[in-house]
This record gives C-alpha cells, structure tokens and sequence, in this order.
C-alpha cells in the first residue's frame, strides 16, 4: 500500500493522499520515503484541486499537511505555505455560504500542522498567528469564522505566548 502511495503521487494523482494517510496514519514516514514526500508536497497544486471542488481541494490539503512534521524542510514549507494562501484567495471567489465554516476549519487545522514544524513553542505561536493573519487576508471570511477560536486560544495560551495571538485577534475584530 505504502509503494501503491508513492506511485500515485510521483503521477500527480490526487488519491495518493489519501492512500498515503492509510497506509501511514500519523506514525513517522520511514526514512526511505521521505524524499518521495517531500517533492510531493512541492509538487501538488492543492489550490489548483480546488477548482475541481473546493471541498476536495481543501481535504487533500488538510490530508498532506499531516505529514509535515516528519518531512518538513524549509523548501516543503515555503511551498506549502503558498499553496494555502492560493487555496485562501480561490477560495475567497468560491464557496458557498454554508462551506465557510467546513473550509476555514481546515485551513486553520493545514496552517496549524504547518507551524507545529517550528522548533519552540513561542516560533510556533507567532508562525500560527502570521499563517491565520495572512489567510485571512487573502479570504476575509475566513477571518470571520475563526475568530472566536482566536479569542479562545487568546484566553487559554500561557501568556508569554499571547502577544502574536492578541495582536491577530485585533487584526481580524478590525476587517
């Protein structure tokens, strides 16, 4: 399954993905793999899936970020980055109304698992809040939907790691 994985991605098909997460959850990808990951990750047009449904789109995206923190460079994170703030402005043309939740909901969980790449606690909370402040930039609605989940994370962060997060929580109360 883990080889039937690899060779769906190295074919830019979208269903490696999802074979990828079957065949390895959430445990590390063996080292031998990673490679093959890492330019998966720097190849796929996540945004570009979006086109053909956003849900889908915005699954998959969710789906890869998850191997992020075993294989996670700082080329693979560059990229991913980018391909979530295209997801972000496509999505800012795109959605339905009642999408908006389900959507930024896994944008925010993607940008999450991105920063969880950053080596302290503290780097992971400001790479967090600079993620969301962009997204939602690029699809104010985003901003509108998870801003309680800011205000909670505000109100529940140790307080040395509040000041990025405060700093986006009056960014988005001011769009």
């Amino acid at each position: 399954m883990q080889r039937d994985a690899l060779t769906l991605l190295k074919s830019d098909n979208k269903d490696g993905w999802t074979v990828l997460k079957a065949a390895f959850g959430s445990e590390p990808i063996p080292e031998g793999y990673v490679e093959d990951v890492q330019a998966a990750l720097c190849r796929t047009d996540f945004a570009g899936l979006a086109a053909e449904g956003s849900q889908e789109g915005s699954t998959l995206l969710l789906v890869a970020s998850t191997f992020l923190g075993f294989v996670a460079n700082g080329a693979v994170k560059t990229r991913f980055r980018q391909e979530l703030l295209q997801m972000a402005r496509k999505l800012r043309y795109d959605p339905k109304a009642e999408e908006t939740i389900t959507l930024s909901g896994r944008l925010m969980e993607a940008a999450l698992n991105l920063s969880r790449c950053e080596l302290t606690s503290s780097e992971r909370v400001s790479e967090f809040a600079a993620i969301v402040a962009d997204l939602a930039s690029a699809w104010p609605r985003l901003g509108q939907a998870v801003l309680p989940i800011i205000q909670e994370m505000c109100d529940d962060l140790p307080i040395g790691q509040t000041a990025e997060m405060w700093r986006l929580n009056l960014r988005l109360r001011s769009q």
